[in-house]
């Protein structure tokens, strides 16, 4: 049985990743989730992490680690040399050093698992796996589309005992004997709401970039045909060209990155969330916008694209839209802001009924667990990966 769990992952907190350009609320939020889940499910959660950074000479040559914690979970961060060409080494001998350390103090865990697949995190973790004879359980939010023989993916997960993905299509595809399916989830059961706002706004919060649908959302705003529809979008990065357009478009109110108390408060006062995620821009099958389970524990009308990460049952406690169009999602933002209120209600009904048969997350941690205890550690060769890395570094 699973009690003791090993995390490296990048496990900042909220105001920690606001506060870097490096690091992202939404992974923040996800780890948030999951980690708390696991702890309520009564596992030992321990984390190891770096601070992310530009390269040198953008970032700084060296960067610190620190102790800390996040939400109560001890966390190690370790420190590591910033430079190209570098990096990676110096990252995969801290981390191993860490490990070490921490199995030397508080005793070996039961597994250790990763946030996605990075080289020096899987070279540490095939390593641990292989020196504790625990098994390695890399957790796929995101990847780089697979090739034709799903070469690619396989290397990242080489030595792993099992893998979790959080895209549906990446579960149902990937030629992996040990895999799970797991999205993400929500604290706890929403109350129902008293009444339904009817403030005609719409919300947006994320990343602004092409995989985020961003440039769909706005071309989609002039088409909407519902008196009175404004759009409210919070998040950051995006180009020129789409701040430009933030900027410029009729009936939008550009907030940039804003902390979590405003984004409750914007979400409360919200009409419908906009989830205008593209199916075909490349890469948005290998993942699961973890957003999505965050949107619709709000019990608000959720228009969304059902990108091939997302399972067939969110289509029905969600507003679709057709297709990745413009036009597209401006219907489904109409259908949604024209909802009656016993429409509503049954809307909401459904997704309280969804959520709490089976996307609590202690529901989904306690699945994992449950999993986990039947995997054992692979038997797989680490010294190439190793080799590669310069283990021998004094970094």
């Amino acid at each position: 049985m699973i009690r003791k769990l090993l995390w490296l992952g990048p496990a900042f907190t909220i105001e920690e990743a606001l506060a870097s350009t490096a690091l992202a609320p939404a992974a923040s939020r996800w780890q948030e989730g999951w980690l708390s889940g696991l702890r309520a499910s009564r596992v030992d959660v321990q984390i190891v992490a770096n601070y992310s950074e530009r390269l040198w000479p953008r970032g700084p040559v060296r960067v610190p680690g620190s102790i800390g914690d996040f939400h109560g979970m001890p966390r190690v961060a370790v420190p590591y040399v910033n430079v190209p060409g570098v990096r990676e080494a110096s990252l995969a001998k801290r981390y191993r050093e860490a490990i070490d350390r921490l199995c030397a103090t508080t005793g070996t865990p039961d597994a250790i698992a990763s946030y996605n697949v990075w080289s020096p995190v899987a070279h540490a973790c095939r390593l641990t796996s292989q020196k504790y004879g625990i098994p390695w359980i890399p957790v796929l939010l995101d990847h780089e589309p697979p090739n034709a023989n799903w070469a690619n993916v396989m290397a990242g997960i080489h030595g792993a005992a099992g893998v979790v993905f959080l895209s549906h299509w990446a579960f149902l595809n990937a030629p992996i004997a040990s895999k799970l399916h797991l999205d993400a989830g929500v604290a706890g059961v929403p109350n129902r709401p008293e009444r339904h706002l009817r403030s005609r706004t719409i919300l947006y919060s994320g990343a602004l970039h092409r995989w985020g649908g961003i440039e769909t959302l706005l071309k989609a705003m002039p088409l909407v045909t519902t008196p009175g529809a404004r759009l409210v979008v919070v998040g950051r990065g995006g180009s020129a060209d789409v701040l430009r357009r933030l900027a410029s478009t009729p009936s939008v109110d550009y907030l940039g990155a804003v902390d979590e108390p405003t984004l409750v408060r914007l979400t409360e006062e919200a009409e419908v969330l906009a989830n205008p995620r593209p199916c075909g821009v490349g890469g948005n099958e290998m993942n699961f916008p973890s957003k999505l389970l965050h949107y619709l524990s709000s019990l608000k009308p959720v228009v969304t694209t059902l990108t091939p990460g997302v399972a067939p049952e969110y289509a029905g406690i969600v507003i679709p839209a057709i297709d990745d169009s413009a036009r597209g999602f401006a219907d489904a933002l109409d259908r949604a802001l024209t909802l009656s209120d016993v429409e509503r209600v049954a809307l909401s009904g459904k997704v309280l009924d969804f959520l709490g048969r089976g996307r609590l997350w202690t529901q989904q941690t306690e699945r994992f667990i449950a999993w986990a205890s039947t995997l054992h550690p692979m038997a797989a060769d680490g010294r190439n990966s190793a080799k590669l890395l310069l283990e021998d570094s004094p970094l």
